[in-house]
């Protein structure tokens, strides 16, 4: 027989409120909350989820949208919301848009269908009354991560893009290099645009300038980005460094290196953006920016959480967590004789 919420009283010495409350997701004492934990685990109980949902109007589900599965930052960043949700009673849904806004308009109907309480997601897109219409049109409440729309219609999470950027290319800089070549993603996408900026800015403050043959844009969806890395090994001017802005980039500028024989950091210096064990794998060890993910999941979870909390009574004013991302050294980088520290 299963077990009931009365079982877990007698077996925790709670009240059937305390036990209540915690099933639904209220605050206890931690030790209550220890215990509460155990007794469920040990009376293998199980929650009624269509039946709470009814009594309280809450799914205790939130939507995950990714651009694609594939993508590495959306992929760790729901598994980490998955963990931070769990622990306030909540489930997740994740759901692929296919890069494209109208798969991202067909999520959304989806998970609305399943009456999910909130919806966190990255997108593709920026136009901010091109997603209110669409936010607006079940009233579910949104997070947003890794970028913001040209307006704020909803909260989001962000990292200091070109502030990392700024000092990723500094560091470069420091060790003496001059010529530094950015691969960077097309004009107008957001995260693209803050690190180029980040790039832009660090040159310029060095009295740098920059040279548009060592600026190279990619399609981060293009299997054959490193093709296009390789080219800049055709100059006759050469780089000397490299500031790849993203997993992608980052990993497909280690393989025209591999394939061109060239090594590093005694011919070319690299700094990489994302980490994803690439901290762990590549030898020699990059120098990184590495986005704080679990920070991120935490931050936007809270937010989702607190604007389900007050559904009905939201506030006009949505928020933007803009958190710092993390350098981490590595031996990728190559000091050029005589120059500065």
């Amino acid at each position: 027989m299963a077990a009931t919420i009365k079982d877990i009283a007698r077996a925790t010495g709670l009240s059937v409120a305390t036990v209540s409350k915690f099933l639904n997701g209220g605050t206890v004492r931690e030790q209550n909350r220890e215990l509460l934990q155990k007794a469920v685990r040990e009376l293998d109980y199980h929650i009624n989820e269509y039946a709470r949902a009814l009594k309280t109007n809450r799914s205790r589900t939130v939507g995950f949208l990714v651009p694609k599965f594939g993508d590495v930052f959306a992929s760790e960043l729901a598994s980490e919301a998955v963990t931070k949700l769990k622990e306030q009673q909540y489930s997740l849904f994740v759901c692929e848009s296919h890069n494209s806004m109208e798969g991202e308009r067909e999520a959304i109907d989806f998970l609305a269908s399943k009456q999910v309480d909130g919806i966190m997601a990255t997108l593709i897109g920026t136009d901010g009354w091109y997603y209110k219409r669409i936010f607006d049109r079940y009233g579910i409440p949104v997070v947003l991560f890794d970028r913001k729309l040209d307006f704020d219609v909803c909260d989001t999470v962000v990292i200091d893009n070109a502030g990392a950027a700024y000092q990723a290319v500094n560091r470069l800089i420091d060790a003496g290099h001059r010529d530094i070549a950015v691969i960077r993603g097309h004009q107008g996408h957001y995260t693209a645009d803050q690190r180029y900026e980040g790039y832009e800015r660090a040159m310029k403050d060095a009295g740098i300038p920059v040279k548009e043959e060592l600026v190279l844009a990619v399609d981060y969806a293009d299997t054959n980005m490193y093709d296009h890395i390789k080219c800049l090994f055709t100059m006759k001017q050469r780089p000397t460094a490299i500031f790849s802005v993203n997993y992608f980039t980052t990993i497909s500028t280690i393989m025209a290196l591999n394939e061109l024989d060239i090594s590093v950091p005694q011919e070319i210096s690299l700094f990489g953006f994302d980490n994803y064990h690439l901290s762990q794998i590549v030898k020699p060890r990059l120098w990184l920016v590495e986005q704080p993910l679990a920070r991120m999941a935490e931050e936007g979870t809270r937010l989702l959480l607190d604007r389900i909390g007050s559904k009905g009574q939201e506030e006009a004013t949505f928020h933007t967590v803009n958190i710092q991302a993390n350098i981490l050294q590595g031996d990728s980088i190559r000091q050029i004789s005589g120059a500065g520290a």
